[in-house]
């Protein structure tokens, strides 16, 4: 996301779960940074990733597979929720997304910031035109799937 985001809404240092990690770039950086990071992915592969990844590097950071709509933490555990790349655009269907974005809530700390990072359909859509990535619509308005890397699909939301 940024060294503005970070900058304008992560003040003090303090909690950070970060949502949809992949292999661990934004929580390594925070982590680097003097946050306490945990995070999580749908993906086992990404988190072993991951957790490799900190153990190269004697990071500690707490990984672990999780769904996004049913945390494993206590109300309230939180300084921080980030939703970096644009993750909230891979979750399908309006009430999942709804969903995803309660829990982040529910597990922020009060005052805590919720940092989310998303595709604008306007700035996105006419580049999955031109480029032919559209392989279908999805069940509800701006949901598609697109073509990959290596004839693979992806689901994408893009907001307006």
């Amino acid at each position: 996301m940024g060294k503005k985001a970070i900058n304008d809404y992560m003040s003090p240092k303090g909690s950070v779960l970060d949502v949809g990690c992949g292999c661990g770039r934004e929580a390594f950086v925070l982590h680097n940074l003097g946050y306490k990071v945990t995070a999580i992915d749908l993906s086992i592969q990404q988190i072993n990733q991951a957790k490799q990844n900190a153990l190269n590097n004697n990071k500690h950071i707490d990984f672990s597979v999780c769904d996004g709509l049913h945390y494993a933490f206590a109300n309230e555990s939180f300084d921080y929720v980030i939703m970096w790349q644009q993750v909230l655009g891979n979750v399908p269907r309006y009430s999942n997304r709804i969903d995803v974005l309660k829990e982040a809530r529910r597990v922020l700390k009060p005052g805590g910031h919720l940092i989310v990072s998303v595709h604008n359909y306007e700035a996105c859509f006419p580049v999955v035109e031109r480029e032919n990535l559209l392989i279908s619509e999805g069940s509800e308005e701006r949901d598609y799937i697109l073509k990959e890397a290596h004839n693979s699909s992806c689901y994408w939301h893009y907001f307006t």
